[in-house]
């Protein structure tokens, strides 16, 4: 759980992209519990708090997280299950599945409330079966392309011999 305090609050009627660069450099961490610190192997949630969302969220330039708080502004300022792909203190990537609903008064944003999911283990899951299907679907055209190879190879020599034995 965490929440974040836009500083100074931001007016949501600006361009989504300067609106989202707005957010990464000026939303703060001003809360969060033990749980979302130790997704980013951090000892304790004070270590989040004062952190930028360009801190700790991978940085503007991700097309997965950039397109993340895009969601969240394009939707009136909430998300449900959005996912990003962030790093931990130590470069680890992890998944997470976010949830965040925007306080918006007189159309400025001044915090946003959320939950965060760790779910990499899902992902890698997720991974390791399109891989095996992709494998799985490669294998079959292969054995395909074999049969219809040893089918013509075979054809070719028994027409020849019913051909031989026809005109006998």
């Amino acid at each position: 759980i965490y929440r974040l305090d836009v500083i100074p609050p931001v007016n949501t009627q600006l361009p989504v992209d300067e609106l989202i660069d707005y957010l990464y450099d000026n939303a703060i961490v001003t809360e969060c519990n033990f749980s979302m610190a130790k997704m980013y192997n951090l000892s304790s949630p004070q270590d989040l708090v004062n952190l930028k969302l360009i801190d700790f969220h991978g940085g503007r330039d991700i097309p997965t997280n950039r397109n993340e708080v895009k969601k969240f502004i394009l939707n009136g300022f909430i998300v449900n299950n959005e996912e990003t792909i962030e790093k931990d203190v130590d470069g680890n990537l992890h998944y997470f599945s976010n949830t965040s609903i925007g306080i918006v008064k007189e159309n400025l944003l001044y915090s946003v409330w959320g939950t965060q999911t760790d779910i990499t283990e899902k992902k890698k899951y997720e991974l390791e079966l399109i891989k095996a299907k992709e494998k799985a679907e490669e294998s079959d055209r292969l054995k395909t392309a074999f049969l219809q190879n040893l089918s013509h190879e075979i054809r070719t020599p028994l027409n020849t011999i019913v051909g031989f034995s026809e005109r006998i």
